[in-house]
This record gives structure tokens, sequence and C-alpha cells, in this order.
């Protein structure tokens, strides 16, 4: 009753049961259940088989060798030598077994070698044998504990309880945070390879049932599981490792903008949802920004640079826009519900120096973009390599290689600056190919909606990466660095389908 008790209060620290929330834990808890009962079982068997054979020495007798243990009884002791069944090997010639376990006086001639009390070489070996038995009956019992014990530590203990991120309505895996989900961070381990803020994608089935895929805190296995309504907290058992995972999907979007029709821009070649095209710029795309990487550029040295990093300006060799309607359908639609929740409530709105900048050859770049500046839509920049660039367009950013390159001071998000400069610094070249010796850089819409502006020195990276993705009362980051530092702003992202790579700038570095 009371290892039942402590069950039941463990059960209830944990929070609601997974089938509560719309993940049924019934074939996992039986499946592991199983397997515990079958260790157990087997422990429990070779326990008694060891107790038996210590019983038999403890009765006064056994034989040296262990295989002959099991035929050295008489089954009668009023059996003649001739007539005895005793697998020990024989009765004195016209004696009788005095003994139901065969206690042997010293002269008898048993050929197994079962020894008595009586014999001086049994007297010497009994206590050793007795001794081993003992021990390992005791291990075996301290095993059989140990696997109790741990069973019922991953079915009921809450702790430790890691959060993973739930899942945007996007169809490209890796989104989190997006059409109104949110899930909370926690800093992966040294030795994790991706963040614990734990990529995932979600599909709704219906009005009422959201399924999500979301990977495992601690050995991230990808598993899929029912979230309900998107409206609360989940937890589920990973049934891999049997961590008990904990993610939180905040108040779900209007279903309006995950299903609203799409618009494209009105430059596009690229009007229906069925193509996709990658379009070589006109010179006056190349020259507006051009004027626009001029005028954002600034000579600040950062760390992120290298210690011999020279501030070098940029002559645009080629811009190609981007027209990826399976990457801009998802950010349509975000930046749609993000409208749509902001409505009562306007967030503050930004200027980013790519529009406060701008001269008059690249304002003509913004203005037929038309960014909306109610729910924080900017242009800015994001700098790789020309081989990167392309993946990006054709397949999107991926959030879970966040910090790959310098770092991140603001939490495991998509990062993108308003100056040229600091883009600059994250750029790199092919070493091979056409474009070998040159550098890239994406201009990209950005949709910040609610931003959480911070100028601290140290910014507490948990705050922040909870207010997007746990209590949802923001949805991007600005890092102030350029206050705080006299350096640059940062603009990130943890939602991939908040960020749409239009433009691939391909430059080269040029004296200053």
């Amino acid at each position: 009753r009371h290892a039942g008790g402590l069950g039941r209060r463990r059960r209830r620290r944990a929070g609601p049961a997974p089938s509560s929330s719309g993940v049924s834990g019934g074939e996992e808890a039986t499946r592991r259940g199983a397997m515990v009962s079958r260790q157990m079982s087997q422990l429990w068997l070779l326990s008694l088989v060891l107790a038996r054979m210590a019983a038999i020495a403890f009765s006064g007798g056994v034989c040296t060798d262990l295989g002959n243990v099991a035929l050295s009884f008489c089954a009668d002791a009023a059996q003649d030598a001739e007539s005895c069944a005793s697998g020990c090997g024989g009765t004195p010639p016209g004696e009788t077994c005095s003994d139901a376990h065969c206690m042997w006086t010293e002269d008898c001639d048993s050929s197994c070698g079962f020894i008595t009390a009586e014999s001086d070489e049994g007297s010497s070996a009994t206590p050793i044998i007795i001794a081993v038995i003992v021990a390992v009956f005791l291990l075996c019992v301290g095993a059989a504990f140990f696997f109790y014990k741990q069973s019922s530590r991953r079915t009921s203990s809450p702790t430790p309880v890691t959060t993973v991120g739930a899942a945007s309505s996007g169809p490209k895996p890796m989104t989190m945070g997006g059409g109104g989900f949110h899930g909370g961070f926690v800093p992966p381990p040294p030795v994790a390879t991706t963040s614990s803020a734990a990529s995932s994608v979600a599909t709704a089935v219906s009005s009422s049932v959201l399924t999500v895929q979301v990977k495992c805190g601690s050995c991230f296995q990808q598993v899929t599981i029912n979230a309900g309504d998107g409206t609360t907290t989940c937890r589920y058992t990973c049934p891999v490792c049997g961590q008990l995972n904990e993610f939180h999907v905040g108040p779900a979007q209007p279903s309006a903008g995950r299903m609203v029709p799409v618009v494209y821009p009105s430059y596009w070649k690229t009007q229906s949802s069925t193509s996709k095209d990658f379009v070589q710029e006109s010179d006056e795309v190349k020259n507006a920004v051009q004027d626009l990487l001029n005028k954002t550029w600034k000579n600040q040295w950062t760390r992120d640079r290298g210690r011999d990093g020279k501030i070098l300006k940029y002559e645009v060799v080629m811009v190609q826009r981007n027209e990826n309607p399976a990457i801009f359908d998802p950010y349509f639609r975000t930046r749609h519900a993000l409208l749509e929740s902001m409505r009562e409530t306007p967030p503050t709105q930004y200027e980013p120096k790519t529009r406060t900048l701008a001269g008059p050859e690249s304002q003509s770049l913004l203005d037929r973009a038309q960014l909306n500046a109610k729910v924080n839509e900017f242009y800015l920049f994001h700098g790789t390599k020309p081989s990167a660039a392309k993946s990006i367009c054709d397949n999107d950013f991926m959030v879970s290689k966040a910090g790959s390159n310098k770092g991140t001071l603001y939490g495991p998000g998509v990062y993108f600056a308003e100056a040229s400069s600091k883009a600059d610094e994250y750029a790199d070249d092919d070493k091979e190919g056409i474009f070998s010796g040159m550098y890239a850089m994406l201009i990209c819409r950005v949709t910040c909606g609610n931003v959480n502006y911070t100028d601290e020195v140290s910014p507490p990276v948990q705050g922040l990466v909870d207010s997007i993705l746990k209590s949802g009362t923001h949805h991007s980051v600005l890092g102030d660095r350029e206050k705080c530092r006299g350096t640059f702003r940062e603009f990130i992202v943890f939602d991939q389908a908040q960020a749409y790579p239009e433009y691939v700038v391909i430059y080269k570095r040029v004296p200053a």
C-alpha cells in the first residue's frame, strides 16, 4: 500500500496524463511494463535457484561437483545398497542410507564427491560455497530492486522535464511558433548538436484537432502525437528513452490565417503555387540593391569579423529573385495570422536602417515590395555563401542550424541585420565553381510582429526566447548592440515561416 501511494503521489506531481492532452501513453506503458516484468521474473527465478542451493548447503552437505547436486539425494532412507537410487554413487555394502538427504559418513565411497559436515574436506569447502551463493543471491535481489526503481522513476517522476518546441502550421519541418503555436526553450547539453527547442512540424487535421511532430529534448527521437485543440500544455513520454517531455501550445490563430488565399507580389512572374522560378534581376534592381548596400554600410569592427578581418565595401555582381511558393505560402499566411492577432493591440512599430537610410534608387525597391509596417515587416540582410544561398532559397532556413557560424547571443533563431557590413561578417566565399571567390547576401522579407526589444550587454536569453516560444507575448527579438556597444542592431525570429529569402545578392569585396 505504501509503494502504491507513493506512485500515485508522483503521478499527481507529474501533471496531467498524456491522454488528457490528446496523447495516449497506454501502449508505451504496457510495453515498458512487460519488459520490466520479464527482467524481474528472470532475476527472481535465479534468486530462488540460488536460495535452494543455499538451503541444501545449510542442511549439512553439498556436492563439490555442482552438476551432480540434483542427483545427490536418496529418495528413500530404507533402500539397500543394491537398489539405492541415489545418484551420488553408492551405499557401503550391507548398509542402508541413514538419511534421505544422503548424509554420508566419512567412509562413504561416493564417486560424485558428496561431502558431509562431518568430513574435514567438507567443513572447509562448505562455508566458501555458501558465501558465494548468498552473495550472488543478494546481488540478484539488488538488481531486481534497481530495475523496479528505474521503472518507477521513468513512468512516474515528473523531473527532469525537457521542454520542446511545438509547431507551426507550415508545411516545412523545423518550424517553431508559427500560426500561433509556441514551444518553450531549454538550452541543450554541451554535446547536443541541435537546440532543445526541438524541431517540429504540425498539421491541422481538423478544426479542433492538431497533430504535431516533435523531437525529444533528450534523445532527439521524432514522434507524432495528438496535441488536442492546440490550446494547452502537452506532455508525452519518449518511446525510445523514456524521457518525459513538455511543450506549450499557445492560443491558436484563426483558421483563416492558415487557409487564406495567397497573393503573390505583383512583379513576380510566378502567380501560382504550382510553379516556381529563379529570376535574373534587371540592372535597375541591381543598382537599387547596390545603393541599399552602400547606404547601410558602416565602418565598424566587431569580434564576429575576426581579429584580422578588414572592413571592405561591396560591389554587386548579380541579383537573382527567388520565386518559391513552397516557402512564400507559409510566410504569407503567418504574416496574415500575426496581423489578425494584433489588430486590437497593434505592436510598437520599428524603423530599420534598410528603410530610413534608403536612397532614391533603393527606395523604389521598397516601394514595389509593399512591406506591411503594421506587422513590422522589413527588408533585412542575411550573410551566407553563394552555394548556401541557393539551398536556402530552395529549402528555407533551418532553425536547427542556428549559431553554426558565429553563435547565438539571443537564442537559437534566424539572425538578420539592417546593415550590410554586419551581414557581411557572416558571409563566405565559394572555394570553387562559377562563384569562386565571391560572396552572397540574402535580402529577406522578415515579419517581426510584436518585437521584444533589449539593449542589455548580457541579454536574458531564456526570458527573451520564452516570451516568443512559450508565453507568446512577442514574435521576435531586437538586440540593440548599437546602443550598448556602439556596433549594430540585430533582428531574430524563431520561426522560419516569419522570413522569406526574396533576393540573392552575389558580390565581391573591394577596398573601402
